[in-house]
């Protein structure tokens, strides 16, 4: 998350996590992500269900302030 943050510019970061998928929900959760609703991946996957989680770089560095 620093990286894509700090090194790469990013302003918000995103996880696509299939419904089921409870382990990767928690780490998301565990990340400071929140979950935004489902969405729709490109071809070939575009059938899949997933959802989108995501926090933004402001949101990540007030997660890591807080922990501090």
């Amino acid at each position: 998350m620093n990286y894509a943050f700090d090194q790469l510019g990013w302003l918000h970061v995103v996880h696509t996590i299939a419904p089921d998928n409870i382990e990767s929900q928690a780490l998301a959760k565990r990340l400071g992500a929140k979950k935004t609703g489902p969405t729709q991946l490109p071809e070939p996957y575009s059938q899949q269900p997933v959802e989108l989680w995501g926090q933004s770089r402001d949101q990540w560095r007030s997660l890591l302030k807080s922990s501090v």
